[in-house]
Formats: structure tokens, C-alpha cells, sequence
């Protein structure tokens, strides 16, 4: 899942150019491809919504959280992801994260990655995470 993670992180460097983070329009689906259903993108701007959620994270956070605030969703699970958004948005830098979460009895660890978006190439309005558990 390493991998995974790590070769994401390297479309968003050749994707932000010479600026701090890419822009939203700067991606399309068709490069997102290998990791869309890991993948979930919040708006950080106002209340930080969830704005997507992959099928594949449906288990991760307990069904479709589309349309739902981070915060509802963090209390719901009782974890603390609130950090790594809040790390991201602060230093405008992506952030590599390890998750651990109950599942169905027994901890599931999550190897996540979370990396800032821009409107306007200075300020963050947007988080794409990518989340992949750990066999």
C-alpha cells in the first residue's frame, strides 16, 4: 500500500509545480484512476465537508460520508484524524499517517496519506485522502 501512497504523493508534486500545492482543476479522473476508490476529498473551507468517499472507505468510515462534516464522522468512529487534517491545511504540506480503527472486533491499521489543494495555489480549500488498510 506503500507504494500506492507514495506514487499519488508524486503525481500531486508534478501536479503543484512550482507552487506551495496543485490546484483542484488540476487533476482529472482519468489519472486518479488507480486510486479512486481509496480516495475521498473534503472541502476544508466553512464547516470541512466531506465532499467524496470511495466505495473502498465505505468500511473505514462506516458507510458513505458524503455530505457529512469531518467532525460527525471523526466522533462517530472516536478516532483522531482531526490532526492530520488540521496538519495539512496548517503547513500546506502532505501528510503520511498511520490509523489504527475497530473493525468488526478486531483493529484494522490504515496507511493514509493526505495532501492539500488549492483554488488559488495559496490558500487550502480542499484535502484529497487516500486510505488504504494494512494486511
Amino acid at each position: 500500500m506503500e507504494a500506492k501512497l507514495t506514487s499519488l504523493r508524486a503525481l500531486w508534486d508534478a501536479k503543484r509545480h512550482e507552487r506551495a500545492m496543485p490546484l483542484r482543476d488540476d487533476f482529472n479522473i482519468h489519472e486518479l484512476k488507480p486510486w479512486l476508490g481509496h480516495l475521498a476529498l473534503i472541502d476544508v473551507t466553512g464547516e470541512r465537508t466531506f465532499r467524496l468517499c470511495g466505495t473502498s472507505l465505505f468500511s473505514r468510515f462506516g458507510g458513505d460520508v458524503t455530505g457529512r462534516s469531518v467532525a460527525q464522522v471523526i466522533a462517530a468512529l472516536r478516532q483522531g484524524v482531526t490532526e492530520q487534517v488540521a496538519k495539512a491545511c496548517e503547513t500546506k504540506t502532505p501528510a503520511f499517517v498511520k490509523s489504527c480503527i475497530q473493525g468488526y472486533g478486531h483493529p484494522v491499521i490504515y496507511s493514509e496519506l493526505v495532501l492539500p489543494l488549492s483554488q488559488d495555489g495559496k490558500e487550502v480549500s480542499m484535502l484529497l485522502w487516500a486510505s488504504y488498510p494494512i494486511p
